[in-house]
Protein backbone atom coordinates (compact mmCIF):
# COMPACT_ATOMS: atom_id res chain seq x y z
CA UNK A 1 0.00 0.00 0.00
CA UNK A 2 1.64 3.08 -1.14
CA UNK A 3 1.25 6.00 1.74
CA UNK A 4 1.00 9.52 0.73
CA UNK A 5 2.83 12.47 1.22
CA UNK A 6 2.72 14.56 4.14
CA UNK A 7 2.64 18.46 3.36
CA UNK A 8 4.21 19.92 6.70
CA UNK A 9 3.99 24.16 6.89
CA UNK A 10 5.98 25.72 9.34
CA UNK A 11 6.27 29.38 10.31
CA UNK A 12 7.15 31.99 12.99
CA UNK A 13 3.96 34.08 14.22
CA UNK A 14 4.49 37.47 13.95
CA UNK A 15 2.52 40.93 13.88
CA UNK A 16 1.57 40.77 10.45
CA UNK A 17 -0.49 37.65 11.40
CA UNK A 18 -2.75 39.60 13.43
CA UNK A 19 -5.08 39.49 10.15
CA UNK A 20 -8.80 40.46 11.30
CA UNK A 21 -8.27 40.59 14.88
CA UNK A 22 -7.18 44.07 14.21
CA UNK A 23 -8.78 44.49 10.57
CA UNK A 24 -10.42 43.42 7.84
CA UNK A 25 -7.72 41.10 6.08
CA UNK A 26 -5.80 38.19 6.32
CA UNK A 27 -1.92 38.38 7.41
CA UNK A 28 0.95 36.43 5.83
CA UNK A 29 0.51 32.90 7.39
CA UNK A 30 -3.45 32.85 6.22
CA UNK A 31 -2.58 34.17 3.00
CA UNK A 32 0.24 31.48 2.28
CA UNK A 33 -1.99 28.58 3.91
CA UNK A 34 -5.06 30.05 1.26
CA UNK A 35 -3.08 28.60 -1.99
CA UNK A 36 -2.72 24.96 -0.95
CA UNK A 37 -3.45 22.27 1.71
CA UNK A 38 -1.06 21.10 3.92
CA UNK A 39 -1.53 17.67 6.71
CA UNK A 40 0.38 19.92 9.35
CA UNK A 41 1.30 23.18 10.60
CA UNK A 42 3.75 24.27 13.12
CA UNK A 43 3.38 27.71 14.05
CA UNK A 44 6.08 28.92 16.13
CA UNK A 45 5.82 31.81 18.63
CA UNK A 46 7.59 33.79 21.20
CA UNK A 47 6.08 35.68 23.91
CA UNK A 48 7.23 38.57 22.80
CA UNK A 49 8.35 40.17 26.21
CA UNK A 50 7.93 44.18 26.42
CA UNK A 51 5.76 44.04 23.38
CA UNK A 52 1.78 45.11 23.45
CA UNK A 53 1.36 42.33 20.90
CA UNK A 54 0.37 38.70 22.40
CA UNK A 55 1.97 36.08 19.95
CA UNK A 56 0.00 33.40 22.09
CA UNK A 57 -3.46 35.46 21.48
CA UNK A 58 -2.68 35.45 17.58
CA UNK A 59 -1.14 32.23 17.33
CA UNK A 60 -4.28 30.57 18.72
CA UNK A 61 -6.17 32.67 16.57
CA UNK A 62 -4.43 30.99 13.77
CA UNK A 63 -4.96 27.84 14.62
CA UNK A 64 -8.52 28.22 14.99
CA UNK A 65 -8.87 29.84 11.54
CA UNK A 66 -6.64 27.45 9.75
CA UNK A 67 -9.08 24.50 11.35
CA UNK A 68 -11.99 26.43 10.77
CA UNK A 69 -11.02 26.71 6.95
CA UNK A 70 -9.84 23.48 6.77
CA UNK A 71 -6.19 24.94 5.35
CA UNK A 72 -4.64 21.52 7.14
CA UNK A 73 -5.59 18.69 9.52
CA UNK A 74 -3.55 19.40 12.27
CA UNK A 75 -1.73 22.96 13.92
CA UNK A 76 0.65 22.42 16.44
CA UNK A 77 1.63 25.55 18.49
CA UNK A 78 4.94 25.65 19.19
CA UNK A 79 6.40 28.64 21.72
CA UNK A 80 9.95 29.60 20.67
CA UNK A 81 11.75 30.28 23.94
CA UNK A 82 14.50 33.16 22.79
CA UNK A 83 15.83 36.47 24.72
CA UNK A 84 16.52 38.21 21.77
CA UNK A 85 14.55 37.27 18.39
CA UNK A 86 16.75 39.92 16.58
CA UNK A 87 19.70 37.85 17.32
CA UNK A 88 20.55 35.65 14.18
CA UNK A 89 23.64 34.18 16.38
CA UNK A 90 20.76 32.79 19.05
CA UNK A 91 18.06 32.30 15.94
CA UNK A 92 19.32 30.12 14.03
CA UNK A 93 20.69 27.40 16.28
CA UNK A 94 17.20 27.35 18.22
CA UNK A 95 15.47 27.15 14.84
CA UNK A 96 17.94 24.23 13.56
CA UNK A 97 17.43 22.47 17.13
CA UNK A 98 13.70 22.79 16.54
CA UNK A 99 13.89 20.89 12.56
CA UNK A 100 16.29 18.16 13.83
CA UNK A 101 13.32 17.14 15.73
CA UNK A 102 10.90 17.07 12.98
CA UNK A 103 10.03 13.91 11.24
CA UNK A 104 12.66 13.15 8.07
CA UNK A 105 10.67 10.46 6.43
CA UNK A 106 10.81 10.59 2.45
CA UNK A 107 7.00 11.02 3.01
CA UNK A 108 7.02 14.54 4.76
CA UNK A 109 7.20 17.42 2.21
CA UNK A 110 8.62 20.56 4.06
CA UNK A 111 7.32 24.60 3.47
CA UNK A 112 8.68 27.33 5.86
CA UNK A 113 6.82 30.81 5.27
CA UNK A 114 9.23 33.59 5.39
CA UNK A 115 7.00 36.35 5.65
CA UNK A 116 6.75 36.24 9.39
CA UNK A 117 8.71 36.63 12.21
CA UNK A 118 11.72 39.39 12.59
CA UNK A 119 14.80 39.51 9.78
CA UNK A 120 16.81 37.31 11.86
CA UNK A 121 14.12 34.56 11.98
CA UNK A 122 13.34 34.92 7.92
CA UNK A 123 17.39 35.00 7.53
CA UNK A 124 17.41 31.46 9.10
CA UNK A 125 14.89 30.24 7.30
CA UNK A 126 16.88 30.95 4.47
CA UNK A 127 20.22 29.68 5.71
CA UNK A 128 18.55 26.58 7.31
CA UNK A 129 16.97 25.88 3.46
CA UNK A 130 20.20 27.18 1.44
CA UNK A 131 22.81 25.39 3.87
CA UNK A 132 21.98 22.19 4.14
CA UNK A 133 21.58 21.75 7.37
CA UNK A 134 17.69 21.04 7.22
CA UNK A 135 18.65 17.29 6.48
CA UNK A 136 15.76 15.62 4.70
CA UNK A 137 15.80 13.73 1.75
CA UNK A 138 12.82 16.40 0.96
CA UNK A 139 14.23 19.70 0.70
CA UNK A 140 13.04 22.78 2.36
CA UNK A 141 10.72 25.08 0.43
CA UNK A 142 10.77 28.62 1.27
CA UNK A 143 7.68 30.66 0.34
CA UNK A 144 7.04 34.31 0.83
CA UNK A 145 3.27 35.79 0.66
CA UNK A 146 2.09 39.14 0.65
CA UNK A 147 -0.71 39.87 2.11
CA UNK A 148 -4.06 40.71 -0.15
CA UNK A 149 -4.16 44.18 1.11
CA UNK A 150 -0.49 44.82 -0.68
CA UNK A 151 -0.71 42.93 -3.08
CA UNK A 152 -1.79 39.13 -5.03
CA UNK A 153 0.02 36.29 -3.66
CA UNK A 154 3.75 36.09 -4.57
CA UNK A 155 5.89 33.56 -3.73
CA UNK A 156 9.45 33.23 -3.59
CA UNK A 157 11.25 29.68 -4.17
CA UNK A 158 14.46 28.77 -3.25
CA UNK A 159 16.74 29.19 -5.90
CA UNK A 160 19.98 30.77 -4.23
CA UNK A 161 23.46 29.37 -4.75
CA UNK A 162 23.95 25.99 -2.56
CA UNK A 163 26.02 27.50 0.59
CA UNK A 164 28.99 25.26 1.21
CA UNK A 165 30.97 24.41 4.44
CA UNK A 166 34.90 26.04 4.67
Amino acid sequence: MRRSKKHIFLSFVGSNDIGKLAGPTDGAILTALSSKKFTDVYLLWNDGKGKSVSFKEIAEYLQNEIIKRNYAERVTLVQFLLDDVADHNKVYPALKSFCDTLNKEKSCVYTAGISSGTPSMQVSWILLAESGDFSSPNLLTLIRSIEPKFQRNRFLSSAFPKLINL
